[in-house]
């Protein structure tokens, strides 16, 4: 794909066609960073505003530059990229990318713990995908909206609009999306107790997430198993979820210290160091593709 895309963008540029060099280098900067060159990404980015730019496109101009603000470095230059684009969408009334900066710049404040400036943008793109019927954009501001609610404290709020977003992302088989939202779920019911129902979430999440091949999903759910095991008093069935984690730390450092480490500490003194060690052994050893392969068949 990426050399496709790189010939497009050769023919473009050598025929000066300004939008469509600058659509080709948003394409294939989505390509190679996928693939983990950031710093080529951020290139075709630069390049993909200055050839919009050029072209006097609004709408082009406004893509770019929604797509240009993941590349800055400091929070007001983000958000000033994204307002602009925002500006820019809302000049050429193209209501589908309003909707979107609109999202995507909830997402930004969302990241900076800015509550209610993300939900208030949440809540404008939900507006417009709900006005446009566009499921996909309705499922996805639901989701975050759950998320929201849940980090600032209302879990009953949160409850509604994730199984909002599961019906739609069910029904428009959106299964990357729809494992997300049943494992936020099953941890909101976990955390109040609702152990068995927060067991079949979490279980249909991994389904979900283990045909998408969702790998932070399926590891973080393989962490909130563990966690309802040990809830459920079932000790060496949650070491033994943690094991293939444990040998790899596959979650990365941030993930294991804050979620898998307290619970990898809680068995350490609850069970016998023998019996702990066997079970994260046996868990190992199968690593997180045979642990979820148990799993599923027990289902």
């Amino acid at each position: 794909a990426s050399e496709i895309l790189q010939t497009a963008v050769d023919m473009a540029a050598s025929l000066e066609e300004w939008a469509l060099l600058s659509r080709a280098q948003d394409s294939l900067g989505f390509v190679v960073f996928t693939m983990g060159d950031v710093e080529r990404a951020k290139d075709l980015a630069v390049g993909s505003l200055d050839a919009a730019r050029k072209s006097g496109d609004i709408e082009r101009m406004a893509g770019a530059l929604m797509n240009y603000a993941d590349f800055q470095e400091t929070e007001q230059a983000v958000q000033a990229m994204l307002e602009e684009s925002l500006g820019l969408f809302r000049q050429a009334a193209l209501p589908i990318g309003e909707a979107t900066c609109l999202l995507n710049m909830g997402n930004f404040f969302h990241s900076q713990h800015k509550f209610d400036q993300a939900q208030a943008c949440y809540e404008q793109s939900l507006a417009i995908y709900r006005r446009l019927n566009n499921r996909w954009g309705i499922a996805n501001d639901l989701a975050n909206l759950g998320n929201i609610f849940d980090r600032t404290g209302h879990p009953e709020t949160a409850i509604q609009y994730y199984q909002e977003a599961i019906q739609i992302e069910r029904e428009i088989g959106d299964r990357e999306s729809l494992s997300i939202v049943l494992f936020d779920l099953g941890c909101i019911h976990m955390l109040s107790g609702l152990l068995e129902l927060a067991g079949q979430e979490l279980r249909q999440g991994l389904v979900e997430a283990n045909a998408a091949q969702v790998e932070r999903i399926r590891q973080m759910t393989l962490i909130a198993l563990a966690d309802l095991s040990w809830r459920q008093g079932t000790f060496r069935r949650s070491a033994w979820l943690l094991g293939p984690l444990q040998e790899t730390r596959l979650v990365g450092r941030e993930v294991w210290e804050s979620e898998a480490l307290p619970l990898f500490e809680k068995l350490r003194a609850a069970m016998p160091a023998a019996e702990m060690d066997a079970a994260l052994a046996e868990g190992a050893a199968l690593g997180v593709d045979g642990v979820i392969e148990r799993l599923l068949q027990e289902a």
